[in-house]
């Protein structure tokens, strides 16, 4: 960031999302071979907050969080017991929460270097 983009010292984003989808692929396998199935119905919904603050003339403070929230509205998978209706579950390996804060230092000339911490 040079002095031309550091004229406001803090700025913040706050945005919510919504997505109802069809057709989402999953990975799987049928006779020991990967292949990809249809999950029907999904639900994918959440919010993202994100700010950053001015310290010096060349250092910032970042911060962000997310919630999601993806759920299955309508998939029936064959597991071991038969077919069963998984609407209502979340998905496999969808972060509920992620969140990071980080510092930058950004002079016009010199040393430039940030530091992110995540989660």
């Amino acid at each position: 960031m040079h002095d031309d983009q550091t004229a406001q010292a803090s700025r913040a984003r706050a945005e919510r999302m919504a997505n109802s989808l069809r057709s989402r692929r999953l990975a799987t396998t049928v006779n020991g071979l990967p292949a990809l199935e249809n999950s029907g119905k999904t639900r994918f919904e959440g919010f993202d907050l994100a700010t950053d603050l001015r310290l010096t003339h060349s250092n910032y403070a970042r911060a962000t969080y997310s919630f999601h929230n993806g759920r299955y509205v309508d998939f029936v998978k064959n597991v071991d017991a038969g077919p069963t209706q998984l609407g209502g579950n979340r998905f496999e390996m969808s972060a509920r929460q992620l969140a990071a804060f980080g510092f930058v230092h950004s002079a016009a000339t010199g040393l430039v270097g940030s530091v992110t911490v995540k989660y």
